[in-house]
């Protein structure tokens, strides 16, 4: 703010003054230092100031991967100096790139209903993106696991699917979606009540469809509490065949399907209630087993693993060898 400083002197000499060309001429002052101090009133700032509101377009990285829109006049930082004009860019002239994942149609639903009744997705994944969804997911690494030890290299995105590599040199893939792992912001664990649904290809040996398959891949959900307080849902984990299997500190359970599961693409989806659990494949009930667990979460799992020495399963290293899933969904 300006401010006019009058010594004492000045006070008391201009108290005698009358001359009418020195009052308009102060009134003109007076008039011009009005203008300037009601121009900033407007403004804000005066000119060349920083401009403080550099809000940009941010992800919410939860279902849906909607953009939170921002103000038609948010203006980006700008410094300058008292003698340059201030210029304002286009907020959005560097908008970030979506997130990885994109979200499943509208009004879609499970391929199994295990409750006849209308579900809500809590977790979807369509894996559409270039990279991993970090918000979502965390891809271990040195976790022995499956005959082999865990790499995130061998976690990747590509070509609408993620890849469960086997390179063959001793690593595998361990990916995981629970913050009990280091999962993001958007960490998801697979509760009582909810069904949980993945689209996967599992390569095996000789043309498709096959009974046989390659490895010791597996999709399940697990408590992490290293003693199955909460119970371990293997999902589809192959073994040579096709196996769901349900373990607890308590009690354990085996389904085999029938069927070719291998070199195609199939659904795999599990319901979660607090005494059992229902298995469907393509969304066909495979079969009901009782468990007998705590009831806690349990982490959604994708891992890729060497041959079980137990079944006899063929080894694929390389591309032959890759698990591909199309998508994940977790509905309640």
């Amino acid at each position: 703010m300006w401010r006019v400083r009058v010594t004492g002197a000045e006070r008391e000499k201009w108290s005698y003054m009358n001359n009418r060309q020195w009052s308009l001429s102060m009134l003109g002052v007076c008039l011009a230092v009005a203008v300037v101090v009601l121009g900033l009133t407007a403004t804000g700032s005066p000119a060349g100031a920083s401009n403080a509101h550099a809000a940009r377009p941010t992800h919410s990285h939860g279902h849906g991967h909607t953009r939170t829109p921002t103000s038609s006049s948010s203006r980006s930082s700008t410094t300058v100096s008292p003698t340059s004009s201030s210029t304002t860019e286009p907020s959005t002239s560097s908008t970030p790139p979506p997130p990885p994942s994109s979200t499943s149609p509208p009004g879609l639903q499970p391929v199994g209903d295990p409750l006849g009744r209308v579900w809500t997705p809590s977790l979807d994944d369509e894996f559409n993106g270039t990279a991993i969804d970090s918000s979502k997911w965390i891809a271990l690494n040195g976790w022995g696991n499956n005959n082999v030890t865990s790499n995130a290299k061998n976690c990747t995105e590509s070509g609408g699917n993620l890849v469960l590599a086997l390179p063959g040199d001793g690593t595998g893939c361990d990916l995981y979606s629970s913050k009990h792992y280091g999962a993001g912001s958007n960490a998801h664990d697979l509760l009582v009540g909810d069904y949980l649904e993945a689209r996967i290809y599992f390569p095996g040996p000789g043309t498709a469809p096959t009974s046989a398959l390659y490895n010791w891949p597996a999709f399940w959900a697990y408590d992490g509490s290293g003693n199955w307080l909460a119970g371990e849902n293997d999902v589809a984990e192959a073994l040579n065949w096709m196996e769901y299997n349900y373990s607890s500190d308590q009690t354990s359970g085996k389904l085999k399907p029938t069927g070719l599961w291998g070199n195609s693409w199939h659904v795999y989806g599990v319901y979660r209630s607090a005494t059992s659990v229902q298995v469907f494949y393509d969304g066909v009930l495979m079969g009901t087993l009782a468990t007998n667990d705590n009831g806690g979460p349990e982490s959604i799992m994708f891992t890729s693993g060497k041959t079980n020495t137990c079944c006899g399963a063929p080894t694929a290293y390389g591309s032959t060898g890759n698990v591909l899933v199309d998508w994940v969904r977790d509905w309640h």
